[in-house]
């Protein structure tokens, strides 16, 4: 179908445009306008050599002999310039090309070796320094990685969008329009391909001395091809803040947000949460908190109430008392809980003489009733992967099945044997993140899980904790801790007893210039298990003739299980040294030996790594040297690797 176009529209369009770019006209001088204006021209040629040598024997036999070449040779270009005025018309573009050779003794194919990286990320700045301003932008990843076991493996990644931003007083706001696209595949099968189409909106609703509003939305269209998952997901959430007074000393807070999923999983999930606080006197005043919450997920319905409002009175100056009191209906699809609860602390950090000392008591009861619905109860938890790639769930009678891992927002879905691993041990379920997968490293994730309810009870919970931190002459740190949480359950039927336990933490710290020890016991008592742990942690480094360090390093964790008869022992400890010449020579040599043992497993490692890198004007030489030995109780592992670089910049 052809469209004609009358010559007046076109003359009506002209016409618009240039009186647009005539309001930002009067902020511009001649001297400005550049039909082609080129800030920044730089990068870098790049060649990177690699070579990897493994060997594994079992009983003086060769298990597995493996050898790697890399080569890859590349261009960095980064540009930014304006065209015609730099509020006009701004861009930044940079990529990367890489062209790499790979020889490997257990895949030999020519087409399998050899591949392109190319990475680009381009973006186009309109009116950058205007209160209205707008942004196009597109990335690119597509790299090709090497596997010892599981082949190679291709990945792509893109990204384009487009995104305004307002700063006008009556219309703030930024919007966002975006796609993605992540494609992870090998030689032998597809792992995932994930499409998602993404609107972001972002405006301050209201901006006063003593009232704010701030509103937010998300609208999401996600397809994985691999695993048939399809869903739309709506994000929103609102946030007011209004202070009463002329010294604001009544304050009122709130946060209000929904989340829905709807497709291959329906979730939907509503939050709001009142905050308020109010001052009788600068030492003296109540911190009130309720919260509402509907979840419906997985064909399961919880609804919850929960307020609380605690009393702050600052005795002294050194000394602070609080008085927490509340309760909370929980009403699901399988279970009610009607709980109360009070709880007393007192802080009491006051310098003294030859340091600090600080205190810390805290006292609560809690009395709840639970109503089973059905034999299944179900329940949500986020989890933390900060310190560790594994979280541990110890509710009894869960069924791993039921499980469903998202993210704490809801907006991705993750996969089992892809992005994480479940494990059932003997009474503990972990879910262990998988190197390569979605959940980004130190990530959160949202579990859903159900498990065996149990009859009626009632439920009294008694708990206490103790803290002293002992600070003197600077350089020492002592402490010790007491945790204690008592379980006492009702019913006329048969409970199993839930955990009841007794915890106990001490050790002591010292940091001195350059040296830092630490050493803490930690002493667990339950009627389901019980453990000991021993930590012992040294550091230390001296600086000789300004450009060189040497560094020293030790560890040691000590865990037992007295109820399975179970240990796990681990010790490291590293020596090296560090030569810099004014930054342009660069020489880091380090030894590292690693030793873990249990009662059915055991694995030494040995390791000596150098680093050297060389700058001459504008040419940089980086090399990196490992070796490495292994033992365990089944084979030896030897392996060497290699990697030099050259880079030119211009």
């Amino acid at each position: 179908m052809n469209v004609k176009t009358k010559p007046g529209n076109s003359f009506l369009s002209g016409f618009i445009f240039f009186l647009f770019l005539s309001l930002y006209h009067p902020l511009w001088t001649d001297d400005e306008v550049k039909l082609f204006n080129l800030e920044n021209f730089s990068g870098s040629l790049n060649l990177l050599y690699e070579m990897v040598d493994e060997e594994e024997t079992t009983y003086d036999v060769v298990y597995r002999d493996s050898s790697r070449q890399y080569l890859e040779a590349g261009i960095l270009v980064n540009t930014a310039g304006s065209i015609y005025h730099p509020n006009l018309l701004g861009f930044k573009i940079d990529f990367n090309i890489a062209r790499h050779r790979s020889k490997n003794t257990i895949f030999s194919d020519e087409a399998v070796n050899n591949a392109v990286n190319n990475q680009y990320d381009a973006r186009l700045f309109f009116f950058k320094e205007k209160k209205i301003n707008a942004e196009f932008y597109t990335r690119s990843d597509y790299s090709t990685h090497d596997r010892v076991f599981w082949e190679r493996y291709f990945t792509t990644f893109k990204n384009t969008g487009f995104r305004v931003n307002s700063r006008l007083k009556f219309l703030p706001f930024e919007l966002e329009i975006y796609n993605l696209r992540m494609k992870s595949e090998s030689l032998s099968y597809l792992e995932r391909d994930e499409k998602s189409g993404n609107i972001d909106l972002r405006m301050p609703v209201l901006t006063q001395s003593r009232a704010r509003l701030f509103f937010s939305l998300r609208n999401k269209k996600y397809s994985e091809a691999v695993f048939n998952i399809d869903y739309r997901s709506l994000d929103m959430m609102g946030t007011f803040s209004y202070r009463f007074g002329k010294r604001n000393t009544n304050v009122v807070n709130s946060i209000v947000s929904y989340n829905r999923i709807k497709g291959s999983y329906d979730l939907e999930i509503f939050n709001f949460r009142a905050n308020n606080l109010y001052y009788f006197k600068p030492y003296l005043y109540l911190d009130s908190n309720y919260t509402f919450a509907v979840d419906k997920s997985f064909d399961r319905r919880y609804n919850r109430h929960e307020f609380f409002t605690t009393l702050n009175h600052r005795l002294f100056e050194s000394l602070l008392s609080q008085v927490r009191m509340g309760g909370r209906v929980e009403d699901s699809t399988y279970q009610k809980i009607n709980a109360l609860q009070n709880e007393v602390t007192f802080y009491y950090n006051k310098k003294i003489p030859t340091g600090r000392i600080t205190l810390r008591y805290m006292n609560m009861n809690e009395w709840s009733k639970y109503t089973a619905e059905e034999p299944v109860a179900a329940h949500t938890q986020v989890f933390d992967y900060s310190f560790t790639d594994v979280v541990i769930l110890t509710q009894p009678g869960i069924n791993t099945g039921s499980l469903k891992v998202t993210s704490p927002d809801l907006s991705y879905i993750y996969v089992a044997d892809i992005d994480y691993r479940v494990d059932v041990l003997q009474n503990v379920i972990t879910i262990t993140r998988l190197p390569g997968g979605a959940i980004p490293v130190g990530g959160k994730i949202r579990v859903y899980y159900e498990y065996l309810s149990y009859p009626d009870f009632r439920l009294k919970v008694h708990a206490y904790n103790f803290a002293v931190r002992l600070n003197f002459l600077k350089y020492f740190h002592l402490f010790y801790e007491k945790r204690s949480a008592q379980n006492n359950v009702r019913s006329i039927y048969l409970v199993p007893p839930l955990e009841s336990y007794d915890r106990d933490i001490y050790g002591a710290q010292f940091s001195y210039r350059f040296i830092n020890a630490d050493y803490t016991v930690e002493n667990y008592d339950s009627n389901l298990s019980a453990y000991k742990s021993v930590n012992f942690r040294v550091s230390g480094h001296l600086r000789i003739f300004r450009n060189l360090r040497f560094n020293a390093n030790l560890a040691r964790n000590r865990i037992e299980f007295e109820s399975m008869h179970f240990f796990s022992d681990f010790r490291a400890y590293s020596v090296g040294c560090d030569y810099n010449a004014g930054g342009n020579i660069f020489l880091n040599g380090i030894f590292r030996d690693i030793a873990y043992a249990t009662p059915q497993y055991t694995r030494n490692r040995e390791s000596l790594l150098v680093k050297f890198r060389w700058v001459f004007r504008r040419i940089i030489l980086e090399i990196y040297y490992e070796h490495l030995l292994g033992q365990t109780d089944v084979y030896d592992r030897g392996r060497d690797f290699l990697s030099v670089i050259v880079r030119r910049l211009f």
